[in-house]
């Protein structure tokens, strides 16, 4: 995932808070093992994650990393 768009991403849930807007905001595309807990910890609170999990070896281990985010 590119770092302008985890930046946009962190923009966005801080325009949303200070204008007291309440929106999910999904991130589909890009998301790995190793960066949903950043985009999570940045705004984004819907992840859609199918390559992450159907390339993982362990389906169960991926989801709950996800899960954990």
């Amino acid at each position: 995932m590119l770092e302008t768009a985890i930046e946009k991403i962190a923009q966005m849930r801080k325009y949303c808070e200070i204008n007291g807007i309440d929106i999910d905001l999904e991130v589909d595309g890009g998301v790995t093992l190793d960066n949903v807990a950043m985009l999570v910890e940045k705004g984004a609170n819907m992840i859609v994650a199918g390559t992450a999990i159907l390339s993982s070896k362990d389906y169960a281990k991926a989801i709950e990393t996800i899960k954990k985010a």
